[in-house]
């Protein structure tokens, strides 16, 4: 065979080999792409079209597709595994505590450092009044303006803060100097802060474990083994599982805290399946070994429990191992495939498959379906919360379980008041008694005066939270002393 001839089908081969999976429809696409970046007035870059077309292809697909730009994936990961670059503390402002005129005046202070945080570690406390940042007065600044200031900050090399604070309970002004750091924020949350430590059971009923779990990170499961440890040897009677608010994550954290939990049934032994367009199902199952918590449970949920929140929450459920308390659960079942895109070109995260509780129950709520369909997580006992009272039992619960100052209760009590004063409550929550449950040596002819609050299970009455632990502590009667 002439070598000509040779080189010729070698190349007719290779053209085959390269353009076989290629239809019509990708060459007007690539076409289409090519007479954009040589002719459009607006001259994107091929970077810039590149992007443009990921994202239109991720809209077609779902709210949950999405693409990650190269430059973003390090961002992406992080915020997956509850990681980010910053000074570790949160801020809270409330009008002015000063009488005058001024309405623009704020107060602006720290609600918590976290634990073990650059904040933490130079000692900033909550209740600490920051009167300046890098000298530049905030008393007049909104919220969101002291924000950039604090991630300009940040984002420059070398970056150091100085707060000009006034701790808690003084009247001095004090500078602490802060750099930012890598901050890895505990998914795992108990009621209270006590020496540095969270504890996994309530202040004021401390034979009920509460575990507040804000998202299914890298470290969740850890978290909740050690958190349930804890109640375990503290010889606690029912666990409080919180799961309001939280937004998901990682499916193998809500698969591996079920197991904890639950122990195969003759003609049940998943925790979740997973329903693939091709008809196929993944199916995660119980392993064939003892639960490690036999304690009765009860378990939050509400509107922004989702995704691997749901999971858990309907393993439990169908298993009949825990009573759901809350409102109907946001709706989000579906499987996240993540794939890293070649040459440098970012992150695709594409919807491959919905999700499916143990008895085959539906967890997602597509567009057209509506409230009388079969989606999400229906609590076992519905409570209503309006959307003040949920915006402070999360404000409060938050901040409960991050004060780490030496003077806690009476910063509690004074962010409460702040909480409450701005909310416009009423004087108590509708339809609950003046002497709530559970709340031990105070009279029932004394009403708190506080608005809105009780001394129950925690000094805010989480309607929620109270029917929960009712549940608990009926379900277990209460031991007695040995005289």
């Amino acid at each position: 065979m002439p070598r000509l001839n040779y080189f010729l089908i070698l190349f007719a081969v290779l053209t085959y080999f390269a353009t076989a999976g290629i239809t019509l429809r990708d060459r007007l696409l690539i076409h289409t792409l090519h007479k954009i970046e040589r002719a459009a007035v607006a001259e994107p870059t091929a970077e810039q079209l590149f992007a443009g077309a990921m994202h239109g292809l991720s809209d077609v697909c779902d709210e949950y597709t999405v693409y990650i730009p190269y430059g973003r994936q390090t961002d992406y990961q992080n915020e997956l595994d509850n990681r980010y670059k910053g000074f570790g503390f949160r801020i809270r402002q409330f009008p002015s505590l000063h009488n005058g005129t001024d309405s623009k005046r704020k107060t602006t202070f720290i609600s918590f450092p976290l634990l073990h945080s650059p904040a933490f570690q130079a000692g900033l406390q909550s209740g600490d009044q920051i009167t300046a940042v890098n000298g530049i007065s905030v008393e007049t600044k909104p919220l969101d303006e002291i924000m950039a200031m604090l991630l300009k900050i940040k984002g420059k090399k070398a970056a150091e803060v100085t707060l000009s604070v006034i701790p808690y309970g003084t009247a001095k002004p004090k500078d602490f100097k802060i750099k930012p750091d890598v901050i890895h924020s505990r998914s795992v949350e108990g009621d209270y802060i006590e020496n540095g430590k969270p504890v996994f059971c309530l202040e004021t009923k401390p034979d009920i474990g509460y575990i507040r779990i804000t998202s299914f990170s890298e470290t969740t499961v850890q978290e909740f083994r050690n958190a349930l440890d804890q109640i375990m040897q503290s010889g606690a009677e029912g666990i409080v599982l919180d799961l309001r608010d939280n937004p998901g994550g990682y499916l193998v954290g809500s698969v591996e805290i079920a197991q904890m939990f639950l122990q195969p049934q003759p003609e049940l032994d998943i925790v979740v399946a997973a329903k693939y367009r091709s008809g196929y199902e993944e199916k995660h199952r119980l392993a064939s070994k003892p639960p490690r918590c036999l304690l009765p449970v009860a378990v939050l949920i509400n509107g922004s429990t989702a995704s691997a929140a749901e999971i858990l929450s309907a393993a439990l459920q169908d298993y009949r191992r825990a009573a759901i308390f809350g409102t109907r659960s946001f709706g989000k079942g579906v499987v996240q495939q993540i794939y890293e895109l070649p040459f440098h070109s970012g992150i695709f995260q594409m919807t491959g498959a919905s999700y499916r509780s143990p008895l085959g129950r539906n967890i997602h709520r597509k567009p057209e379906m509506t409230e009388s369909d079969e989606w999400g997580i229906i609590p076992d006992n519905i409570i209503e919360l309006t959307e003040t009272e949920q915006q402070i039992v999360r404000d409060y619960r938050t901040l409960r379980s991050n004060a780490v100052s030496g003077e806690r209760e009476s910063v509690l009590e004074f962010f409460l008041q702040q909480f409450l004063a701005s909310a416009d409550l009423p004087d108590f929550p509708p339809d609950t008694p003046a002497d709530p449950p559970f709340c031990e040596g105070s009279p029932s002819s004394s009403p708190s005066p506080r608005k809105g609050v009780m001394s129950g299970t925690s000094p805010f009455y989480d309607r929620q939270l109270e029917e929960a632990v009712r549940f608990l502590t009926e379900k277990t009667p209460r031991r007695t002393k040995s005289p």
